[in-house]
């Protein structure tokens, strides 16, 4: 998990605001194999997420992963309580169908909207802050959906 780069006066609001009844909430980037642009990408979003105090997990997997594994670790991730949001990098082995994988995620956790970073090119700012705006969204939704009851006991 990655240290917070907030203003000590700050940082206790900051750590309030992402932890919900004791627990640190965080974002998950998933980088699926090695990737020059993956890892541009995750730089971005960490640096950006740094400045507002969003903790984060960042994980490679290995390039060789089945799709099977790889669904399996999603799913992991995506039933976890203290993941709000999971960023899944687009660059992925050509053997494994990021469309499926992102399938299995609950839609609010699933931070890749249609038109973000589809396509090779530079990283640019405004998309960076169109995903961590996404991931406070996924975030106050996931937040309020583990403070209602009906939604604990439908689990």
């Amino acid at each position: 998990m990655m240290t917070s780069r907030v203003l000590p006066e700050s940082a206790t609001a900051a750590n309030r605001y992402w932890c919900h009844a004791g627990r640190n909430m965080r974002l998950a980037i998933v980088s699926i194999g090695e990737s020059a642009s993956n890892a541009a990408r995750a730089r971005a979003v960490t640096a950006r997420a740094s400045h507002i105090g969003m903790p984060l997990d960042q994980e490679v997997w290995g390039h060789h992963m089945s799709q099977e594994t790889c669904r399996s670790l999603l799913q992991q991730l995506n039933c976890s309580d203290s993941i709000f949001a999971v960023l899944v990098l687009p660059d992925v082995p050509e053997h494994l169908d990021l469309t499926a994988l992102r399938a299995n995620l609950h839609r609010h956790k699933d931070l890749m909207r249609p038109g973000a970073w589809h396509c090779a090119g530079p990283v640019r700012p405004g998309e960076v802050n169109s995903i961590v705006d996404s991931a406070i969204a996924a975030h106050r939704f996931h937040n309020s959906k583990l403070s209602d009851p009906s939604y604990q006991s439908a689990r």
